[in-house]
């Protein structure tokens, strides 16, 4: 929706000498720039960085079929195909029709994928992803809160392979042989990190709360592999709810952190731990304008 004045749309608003970024109509957005550059994941990417963005909510970035002939799905479709938005072209495809999500849409009317649990039951990139040794890495992304949301590696021995899950309300970093938990933020937006050189009791939630559970070895090996959606392992699926996910070989600033997770907490329909929603004033319907300064 565009704000006009007579026949000429707006393209920047002011309160007073600020910018302003956002403007609702009670939980609509109405107006959306303000002269600023809204923030997406693959802004992250600025030069030769490992990883992926995929973004659920972007309904062109995936399609019915795997080689993109079929049509931008609807809800109830089947999904073959989504598009790699880092740059790295690591687009994902699901090996079979009866092995492909579904696309959904949550009671915010947010989209997702519905991974059944079934075998095979996954999106797949098509290229390997090389993630060496103890390398710097990073996942933020939104998720149900149960299954597994992506694996590298899943048939990898010790140190092989790297799992980011949600089990029993726990973030879980899996490595063979060795699992790493940490509980998972309310907010439904998780994100773990390891830092380079360090060990993997340094994996944090991206809200800064330390994982204090870590157990298992240290053991990272090399992994050159094609990166899985929805999958756990080689012998185990489980139903999983993805709304999209950036993993990325660097370590993000506190800044790009925090853009990050209110991304994908904007398109999970959650409200960050000690964060505002501007929907939250119109809870009861309420109509008004709200303004969001331009930061």
């Amino acid at each position: 929706m565009a704000l006009k004045l007579g026949a000429n749309s707006i393209n920047k608003l002011y309160l007073g000498s600020t910018a302003i970024n956002k403007a609702y109509l009670g939980a609509t957005v109405v107006f959306s720039g303000g002269g600023a550059v809204p923030f997406s994941p693959a802004d992250l990417f600025t030069g030769s960085e490992t990883g992926v963005v995929y973004d659920v909510s972007d309904l062109s970035s995936m399609n019915t079929e795997p080689d993109q002939s079929g049509s931008v799905p609807a809800v109830g479709d089947v999904v073959r195909f989504i598009a790699d938005k880092s740059g790295n072209g690591n687009d994902a495809q699901s090996p079979s029709l009866s092995a492909s999500p579904v696309l959904r849409q949550d009671g915010n009317g947010n989209y997702y994928l519905e991974f059944a649990g079934t075998e095979d039951d996954a999106l797949v990139t098509q290229s390997n992803i090389n993630v060496s040794g103890n390398s710097a890495r990073e996942y933020i992304g939104g998720s149900g809160t149960d299954g597994p949301v992506i694996t590298l590696n899943p048939g990898g021995n010790k140190g092989e392979r790297w799992t980011v899950q949600t089990r029993n309300n726990n973030l879980r970093v899996e490595l063979q042989n060795g699992a790493y938990t940490a509980g998972v933020s309310s907010d439904g937006v998780v994100g773990v990190r390891l830092p380079g050189g360090g060990t993997l009791g340094d994996h944090v939630l991206s809200n800064g709360t330390t994982d204090e559970n870590a157990s298992g070895s240290n053991d990272v090996e090399t992994i050159i592999s094609p990166l899985y959606i929805g999958r756990n392992n080689n012998t185990f699926w489980d139903n999983t709810e993805f709304y999209g996910c950036t993993f990325i070989g660097k370590l993000l600033t506190a800044q790009q952190r925090a853009d990050a997770r209110q991304y994908y907490a904007e398109k999970r329909g959650v409200v960050l731990e000690g964060g505002f929603s501007p929907a939250s004033l119109f809870a009861g319907g309420q109509q008004g304008l709200l303004f969001e300064p331009e930061r």
